[in-house]
């Protein structure tokens, strides 16, 4: 995961705006300009949101982690997006074990996306001194 954080200076609002975008491992930094970020020209819609709200806003990048292959598939074929989500559906629902629960990808997901939400709080305390309270999450298609 990459993460962008704006604070702007006149901050007053206690919610945050959190974006989770996509990526992609063999592409240029997702978000390093508004060209190669996913969907394109969220830095500049989320660094606006930012200074017109007065509020910190966030972008992660690269959720889900792609592209990926799993060792267990024996044609080892390279998913993304919507392939990586059905092929891990497809292994749990044949055999719902708890160890094929960890092939669901939206929960590690979530827990990661979780993760960097209670970085930018802490982050942006230890910093500023200034406390979010919520979240308002948004996001590229099915991440949020």
């Amino acid at each position: 995961m990459n993460l962008d954080l704006i604070i702007p200076l006149n901050k007053n609002n206690r919610e945050s705006l959190f974006f989770i975008s996509n990526g992609d491992n063999n592409l240029a930094v997702p978000g390093a300009t508004d060209l190669t970020a996913s969907p394109i020209h969220v830095p500049t819609f989320v660094y606006d949101t930012a200074v017109s709200t007065k509020s910190v806003t966030a972008i992660v990048y690269m959720v889900p982690n792609q592209p990926m292959s799993y060792n267990s598939d024996p044609t080892h074929a390279t998913r993304v997006e919507d392939a990586i989500i059905g092929y891990g559906w497809n292994r749990f629902l044949q055999n719902t074990t708890k160890a094929n629960l960890l092939y669901v990808t939206q929960l590690p997901q979530v827990k990661g996306n979780k993760m960097a939400m209670d970085t930018v709080v802490s982050f942006v305390k230890k910093q500023t001194n200034h406390v979010i309270e919520n979240f308002t999450v948004s996001g590229a298609s099915k991440r949020h």
